[in-house]
């Protein structure tokens, strides 16, 4: 495309009002998926792709008389012209990424797992306190259910004073940020 105009003043929608039009204005001819990335693949060839673009070009002015066989063109399935979309950029270290991009999206979702946030040594010092236990803890370890015996270390969470024993809210704290018994973020203090 020799120019670009400008009709939308975004910049995406411009593009592809620039480069890809039917997607925007003619959209009776996608009738899958494939279909689709078929008309992106074709327009991405036609106005990205440097070497088949001048090929197309020096090919209109200078035709060539071909009287040898042709070769036949495949037939392509649903399935076979999804693949045939890519690599989308042929011959370039992009076509790759992008392809793989594409078949990824095609196929089905992949479970993620799940992030662990834990705080800091930093954010744990700053929101909770450490003590040892005197004989007059008369309550349980919310998290281990068991009582606190003399002499035992405790951390006690600054803002909600819920407290536990050390080692069972340290193991806690390496796969949560949060109080075990009111879900306070000691990571707020």
């Amino acid at each position: 495309m020799d120019s670009y105009t400008r009709v939308y003043d975004v910049h995406l929608l411009d593009d592809i009002h620039n480069f890809f039009p039917a997607l925007l204005y003619d959209q009776r001819h996608f009738l899958t998926t494939a279909d689709v990335f078929a008309y992106i693949n074709r327009q991405m060839d036609s106005h990205f792709n440097i070497y088949n673009r001048a090929r197309r070009d020096f090919n209109a002015a200078n035709p060539i008389v071909n009287t040898g066989p042709r070769r036949p063109v495949p037939v392509r399935t649903p399935t076979s012209a999804v693949i045939d979309i890519l690599p989308l950029f042929t011959g370039t270290q992009q076509n790759t990424i992008l392809s793989d991009y594409f078949l990824n999206m095609l196929r089905e979702p992949v479970a993620l797992e799940p992030v662990i946030v834990r705080p800091s040594q930093i954010q744990i010092d700053l929101s909770t306190t450490l003590r040892l236990a005197t004989e007059a803890e008369n309550q349980n370890c919310s998290i281990c259910q068991e009582g606190y015996s003399e002499g035992q270390a405790i951390r006690t969470i600054n803002h909600c004073t819920h407290r536990f024993h050390k080692n069972c809210i340290d193991t806690w704290f390496g796969r949560n940020v949060h109080c075990p018994d009111c879900r306070f973020d000691i990571r707020t203090t």
